[in-house]
């Protein structure tokens, strides 16, 4: 259970592994996991977390490249991320994908 937010899931599957250089030339990344939540899961939202702010918000809205709510390299990795199963790895500089490897 993510205990900020009440959200329990049974299962859940790593979707893969985001990484990117950041302007002091430090490795940074985050894991990627997926689940499904039953169609009747309530959850009051917009909900402040320490990880940022929870909402659920549909796809088009999240892949907008004018969309400025969510970091700029999330519509890079993600449609490929719900598109191909397996390990991904992703390799950012400067905002741009370098290389993806899958395991």
């Amino acid at each position: 259970m993510w205990e900020e937010t009440g959200i329990q899931l049974d299962s859940f599957v790593s979707q893969g592994v985001i990484t990117w250089e950041t302007p002091e030339g430090i490795v940074d990344g985050i894991h990627v996991f997926l689940g499904e939540l039953n169609r009747d899961f309530k959850n009051n939202t917009p909900q402040k977390i320490r990880e940022g702010i929870l909402d659920w918000k549909e796809i088009d809205w999240i892949l907008n490249p004018n969309n400025l709510g969510i970091p700029e390299k999330v519509p890079q990795y993600l449609p490929v991320l719900l598109k191909q199963k397996g390990h991904h790895f992703f390799t950012y500089k400067k905002g741009n994908m370098l290389h993806e490897k899958r395991l």
